[in-house]
């Protein structure tokens, strides 16, 4: 990271509730800023884990009381703030803090008097704002903030096997829900499917049930926890299987053709319209507790070769992996710092 240029100051949260969407998204963000600026994380959360993500990308943490959360940040004097919070947050406390606050949204929050709203949902109605006159939106999944590594398995080509023989699976960085297992024991039935990864993030709490699943399958099974890439894992695969959130981008991005369960109700929006642009399939699961059309779903998918390219095609046009270069561009050129 940077030791020159401007201070920007990123606040966001994560833990075993949350997950780390958040402060992957940010962390997302801070590397393509990192060659013109200093970025500094000021987070709430005493979850270890979550502050060694942050440590291990070369980003300083600030101590952040829980009363003094303003006062805190002010005395950085940072040139900008970036907050990516859970929905309900307020950032209008940040506002006098730094000249310029950047708000990372989802859902179509107020979002204060932001002088840039980010907001990379491919949901219409997630992208509802007042439109201030002097407020810069950036709206759609051209802002979707991913690692860079999308961006360069975006531009590779993908070849496509007659039948697909191999899946991954991806319940978040939580799998609040308990997901990842019964998925698993579902995808066991589709015959087609002859290997098995499961990515299990750092705040999943079903590691002995996800290795009794995996050790039972007639499938060849391998779990990983935590990678330190994903676009790969998922690139390499002829399927994916996801839940809502930013797995579902990224696959996208990479061109898997994904199989998609809600885990929350806030995500059913969100995959319905992956859905209609062919972008993703959908499987009716009442948010992951019906599992039954699981098989049925992939077992089609797995036999049926124009389906899953014009699948890939889609999510690959929907999502191009570059949403953080974009940001990071609208940023700097509002701090007249070099654009990295």
């Amino acid at each position: 990271m940077s030791s020159r240029g401007p201070l920007i100051v990123f606040r966001t949260e994560g833990d075993s509730r949350l997950g780390l969407g958040h402060v992957v998204r940010s962390l997302a963000l801070a590397n393509r800023l990192a060659p013109v600026a200093r970025c500094v994380f000021a987070l709430g959360t005493q979850d270890e884990r979550v502050l060694d993500r942050v440590r291990d990308a070369g980003c300083d943490l600030a101590p952040l009381p829980p009363e003094e959360e303003a006062e805190a940040i002010a005395s950085l004097a940072p040139q900008a703030v970036v907050t990516d919070l859970p929905q309900g947050a307020d950032a209008e406390a940040l506002r006098p803090v730094a000249p310029l606050l950047v708000v990372v949204d989802d859902l179509g929050m107020d979002a204060c008097s932001a002088d840039i709203v980010v907001n990379g949902t491919v949901v219409p109605q997630f992208q509802v704002y007042p439109h201030r006159r002097d407020t810069q939106y950036l709206l759609g999944p051209a802002y979707m903030i991913l690692r860079d590594e999308f961006a360069r398995c975006n531009a590779q080509p993908r070849g496509f096997p007659q039948i697909a023989r191999s899946v991954v699976v991806s319940m978040g960085g939580a799998d609040q829900q308990g997901l990842a297992p019964r998925v698993l024991r579902a995808l066991d039935a589709v015959e087609p499917l002859e290997r098995c990864l499961v990515v299990a993030g750092p705040m999943c709490s079903t590691g002995e049930a996800l290795r009794a699943a995996a050790d039972e399958s007639r499938m060849i099974c391998r779990i990983v926890t935590d990678p330190p890439a994903m676009a790969p894992l998922l690139y390499g695969a002829d399927l994916a299987v996801t839940c809502g959130g930013m797995t579902l981008y990224e696959a996208a991005a990479v061109g898997t053709p994904t199989i998609v369960l809600p885990q929350v109700a806030s995500q059913l929006l969100e995959i319905e319209e992956f859905a209609q642009r062919s972008a993703a399939a959908r499987v009716k699961s009442d948010l992951g507790r019906n599992l039954t059309r699981l098989a049925a779903t992939a077992r089609s998918l797995a036999v049926d070769l124009e389906h899953r390219k014009e699948m890939s095609r889609c999510a690959r046009a929907l999502v191009d992996g570059r949403g953080a270069q974009r940001v990071a561009a609208a940023i700097c050129e509002a701090l007249t710092a070099p654009v990295p």
